[in-house]
């Protein structure tokens, strides 16, 4: 799965130019279910180095909020501004918006 994941955040990456979010979802096919997140892509052209960042036990967002402070989405910017590219995702407790079940649905 992990592979996967890396493969499809370099894919988007290599075709990007501008820094931005982009919202994905990719599927666990051992689990047979369908997970939600975030990748934030740097400027320029990749390939670009990849981390994912997996949020701790609890009841925790892809955002990994503590306090009310979005500790990966700040993380996510930090990087992306270093030319690296982060996924953050959601557990499985959270549904994939129905926007993205759509794109996915479209895709096959």
């Amino acid at each position: 799965m992990i592979r996967r994941m890396l493969a499809l955040m370099l894919a988007v990456a290599v075709a990007q130019a501008v820094p931005r979010n982009e919202e994905v979802s990719f599927e666990n096919e051992t689990a047979h279910i369908q997970l939600a997140g975030t990748l934030s892509l740097p400027e320029g052209k990749g390939p670009f180095t990849a981390v994912v960042l997996i949020a701790a036990s609890g009841p925790m967002s892809r955002d990994e909020n503590a306090e009310g402070h979005p500790v990966f989405v700040v993380l996510s910017d930090y990087l992306r501004g270093r030319g690296i590219a982060a996924l953050r995702y959601d557990k499985r407790r959270h549904p994939v918006p129905q926007h993205l079940q759509d794109r996915r649905s479209d895709q096959r």
